[in-house]
């Protein structure tokens, strides 16, 4: 806002006049989700207030304005800190135009505390009297940024600010498919730790990669495993079936297929299932 402001005598506040173009053009956002002129409802209005819609930090509530000289645009100081301010309205409804009656906007002048955590009221004498230019927050559509916006350190992107850049965030918020183009994707977990896809219900691990010092695993738990490939399946080290019961390997010993159950059970169950393979194929 280039308009002259005048700071009253024995303030270290002032109540803008619409009229004399002193207050925002935009309507007023007391919202953090609405577009206009970012302002907090005075506690007292026409008094000094330190009301904030809370922002970054303590020293960055989001309706601070910065506050300058007003005939030499330079920085203006108390007790060696900067003079910024707060916007204020007199009412607290959201999306409000400012008038000179019974919607009115002050600005309440503020410095940083000696400890540089928090904002407190400018001392009356360092500010009476003093003619300022000041600039507020006005929230506005993304699509309404104008372009030299984006060339400037002004511009950020906020979004990470209210949320933490996470694996879990990013699958929640993934639809569709992920596409990987010209790239390796290598995921390396360290020893005695595991990379594993888990059964919401009860926690257990569906499939896990398990690395080891002394011979990495990959663990399954499925009740079904189905393989459909058009190539043999290329074990090299043979294969061991129900460990836990009746143990049946298959080229453990090269070119074997054996049994830890009772060799004549065996011989007896493969020849009653060759006399039913041939009842029902001459049946």
């Amino acid at each position: 806002m280039h308009t002259d402001i005048t700071v009253p005598t024995g303030q270290n506040w002032v109540v803008l006049d619409t009229t004399a173009s002193e207050t925002p053009t935009e309507s007023a956002a007391t919202v953090v989700t609405t577009i206009g002129a970012v302002v907090a409802e005075a506690t007292t209005f026409d008094a000094h207030n330190l009301d904030e819609i809370t922002g970054a930090s303590a020293l960055a509530p989001k309706n601070l304005c910065l506050v300058h000289d007003g005939s030499t645009g330079g920085e203006l100081l108390s007790g060696g800190r900067p003079v910024l301010a707060l916007l204020h309205s007199e009412i607290g409804t959201d999306g409000h135009s400012f008038n000179d009656t019974t919607q009115q906007v002050q600005i309440s002048f503020v410095r940083p505390n000696a400890t540089n955590d928090d904002l407190e009221a400018v001392p009356v004498a360092d500010i009476e009297d003093a003619v300022i230019h000041y600039a507020y927050v006005r929230r506005i559509d993304f699509d309404s940024l104008p372009e030299a916006a984006f060339l400037t350190g002004t511009f950020t992107d906020q979004s990470a600010a209210g949320s933490s850049v996470t694996l879990d965030n990013a699958v929640d918020n993934q639809v569709g498919n992920v596409t990987q183009e010209g790239k390796n994707i290598l995921w390396e977990v360290d020893d005695n730790f595991r990379f594993a896809f888990r059964d919401s219900t009860d926690s257990t691990d569906i499939w896990a990669v398990k690395p080891a010092a002394a011979g990495d695993e990959v663990e399954m738990n499925v009740s079904l495993l189905d393989i459909n490939n058009s190539n043999p399946v290329d074990i090299s080290q043979g294969l061991s079936v129900d460990t836990t019961d009746q143990a049946i390997n298959i080229g453990t010993t090269a070119g074997q297929i054996d049994s830890g159950g009772d060799p004549d059970t065996i011989r007896a169950n493969i020849a009653r299932g060759y006399d039913e393979a041939r009842t029902i194929s001459w049946t």
